[in-house]
C-alpha cells in the first residue's frame, strides 16, 4: 500500500539513520565548498600579473599583508564552522525532542492496541454457534476478513437469506451424496456446490449481523451500475466500522495523535515522508489495508496521510 512492505523495526531504524547520515553530508559538503573557494582564490591570485612579477609574488613580498589575510581567512572559516556546528547543533536537539516525543506516542499507542479485546457472535462454516475473542493478534485479520465478505455481498448476484437449520440439512445431503459419489467427476462437482452453499451462509448470516435488510441490498444493487470498486469497498468499510467502531474508533484517534504530531513538525516533506515511513514499516498488510479503508471514509483523513506520501491513497 505504501510502497515499503515487510521493512520491520530495522528497515524503520535504518531510514532515520540514513537522514541522518544525509545531514552530516550536507555539512561536509559546505565545508568543501568553502575549501574549493579559497583554493580557486590562490589560483587566480597566481595566474595574475603584476608588471614583470605575479600579483601572488608581491602580496607575498609583505609580510604583515599575509599575514592579516591569513588571520581573515582563518576567522572566516571559524565563523562558518561556528555556524554549521552550532545549526546542526540546534537541530539536532530539535530532532531529538521531537523523535522522543514520537517513539513515546508510538509505544502508548502499541500498549493501547495490547489493551483491544472483544468477542464477535456468528457462526461456523458447519453453521454452529462460534464467538471469536478479538485481540492484538487479529485485531486487523478480523477487520480485513469482514470488509472482504461484506464486499462480496453487496455483489452477489442474489440477496442470501439461508436459515442455519435449512443450510445444515443441506450440507447432510451433500456430505451422503460425496461419500456415494460414483466417479471423482461428480464427486468434485459435489464439493464445489458444497463450498457455495458455505460461501452463501456466510454471507447470509452477515446481513443478520449487520443488519442488511433485502430493501437495504436491493439499493446497494442499484449502484452498483454507476459506482467503481473502490466506493464498492467503502460502502464494505462503512458498513463495518458502523457496526464495531465502539473498538476500532479509539485506535484511530491514537494513530491519528501520531500522524499529527509528523504532519506539524515543520519538517520537510521529505522528512516528513521518512517518518511516516518509520510508523508505517511497523504495521502489518492487514493493518495497512484498514487504514486505506479508513482513507475513503474521512477525507481529512485521506488528505493528511497523502500530505505525507508520494502516492495518491485511493489510487
Amino acid at each position: 500500500m505504501f510502497n515499503h512492505h515487510g521493512q520491520g523495526e530495522v528497515g524503520a531504524e535504518k531510514l532515520l539513520c540514513d537522514m541522518e547520515k544525509e545531514k552530516k553530508e550536507k555539512i561536509l559538503k559546505c565545508l568543501a565548498l568553502l575549501f574549493i573557494i579559497i583554493a580557486i582564490g590562490g589560483a587566480f591570485l597566481l595566474g595574475l600579473k603584476c608588471g614583470q612579477k605575479t600579483c601572488l609574488y608581491s602580496f607575498l613580498s609583505e609580510p604583515n599583508t599575509v599575514i592579516g589575510c591569513i588571520n581573515c581567512i582563518v576567522a572566516v572559516a571559524n565563523a562558518l564552522l561556528l555556524f554549521a556546528t552550532l545549526s546542526y547543533q540546534g537541530r539536532s536537539f530539535k530532532q531529538e525532542r521531537f523523535e522522543t516525543t514520537l517513539f513515546n506516542i508510538i509505544e502508548n499507542h502499541r500498549n493501547f492496541i495490547r489493551g483491544i479485546k472483544f468477542r464477535t457472535d456468528g457462526y461456523d462454516r458447519d453453521g454452529n454457534e462460534n464467538c471469536v475473542e478479538i485481540n492484538a493478534d487479529n485485531l486487523f485479520v478480523f477487520s480485513h476478513k469482514e470488509i472482504t465478505k461484506l464486499t462480496s455481498l453487496i455483489q452477489t448476484n442474489k440477496y442470501p437469506n439461508l436459515p442455519v437449520d435449512s443450510f445444515k440439512d443441506r450440507l447432510s445431503e451433500i456430505s451422503t451424496q460425496i461419500e456415494s459419489a460414483a466417479d471423482d467427476i461428480t464427486r468434485n462437482e459435489l464439493v464445489e456446490e458444497e463450498k457455495d452453499w458455505r460461501e452463501i451462509f456466510e454471507l447470509s448470516w452477515r446481513c443478520q449481523s449487520y443488519r442488511i435488510s433485502e430493501e437495504d441490498w436491493t439499493l446497494y444493487k442499484k449502484k452498483l451500475t454507476t459506482i467503481r470498486s473502490e466506493d464498492i469497498r467503502k460502502l464494505a468499510f462503512k458498513l463495518f466500522y458502523e457496526r464495531w467502531k465502539l473498538y476500532y474508533k479509539p485506535y484511530i484517534r491514537s494513530i491519528k495523535l501520531i500522524l499529527l504530531h509528523i504532519y506539524n513538525s515543520g519538517y520537510s516533506h521529505k522528512e516528513k515522508v521518512t517518518y511516516f515511513k518509520y510508523v508505517t514499516s511497523q504495521m502489518n498488510n492487514h493493518e495497512q489495508f484498514f487504514i486505506k479503508c479508513y482513507c475513503s471514509y474521512e477525507e481529512d483523513f485521506r488528505k493528511m496521510l497523502e500530505a505525507m506520501t508520494d502516492i495518491s491513497i485511493n489510487q
